[in-house]
């Protein structure tokens, strides 16, 4: 049977709940740690600076992504509604103006020979 037990690296308090943080560089890892809760606020802290910083570094910081795409977009795009004698009347027009620009008419119905015998 093996037991383990965590301690903070920090201050070997293992009565505590503990973080787990992996500290890496440029994707190197250089340490693992176990921390309590005050030994880790400082590094939250510094952490927590950058990406306050790097957040407002952004060009679309604080916005929400709807606000975005209705700046990208300000025309509101919804679905037409079309009642079934709208479709049909459209179908008829494309159908109208499709035989108009095209000189060629189109190839006859040419019967199937039937089975062979």
């Amino acid at each position: 049977m093996k037991i383990s037990v965590q301690a903070c690296d920090v201050c070997g308090d293992y009565s505590v709940p503990l973080r787990s943080l992996n500290v890496t560089v440029d994707g190197n890892r250089i340490a693992s740690l176990d921390l309590c809760e005050e030994h880790l606020r400082p590094i939250m802290s510094v952490v927590s600076g950058v990406r306050e910083r790097a957040k407002a570094m952004t060009p679309h910081a604080g916005r929400s992504a709807a606000a975005r795409r209705r700046q990208r977009n300000p025309t509101v795009r919804s679905t037409k509604i079309a009642t079934m004698e709208e479709i049909e009347a459209a179908k008829e027009a494309r159908r109208a103006a499709e035989t108009a620009s095209n000189p060629w008419p189109s190839e006859p119905d040419i019967p199937s020979p039937g089975p062979c015998a």
